[in-house]
């Protein structure tokens, strides 16, 4: 899903709560231009664990 960032800033609470469903990642934009992610816990702890992979190579 996409929206823009003053529609994320008047539905916040509603995109969080659909942000919890790992499967889902809501792109933020401004101007029709990425610039940010919602995404669940889940989904950056496994970006996390992800990247301290990377470091330890």
């Amino acid at each position: 899903m996409r929206c823009t960032i003053s529609h994320a800033r008047a539905h916040l609470g509603a995109l969080v709560t659909r942000a919890q469903d790992p499967r889902e990642v809501i792109t933020l934009t401004r101007r029709g231009k990425p610039l940010a992610a919602l995404v669940s816990i889940a989904e950056v702890n496994w970006i996390w664990h992800l990247q301290d992979d990377d470091e330890i190579k």
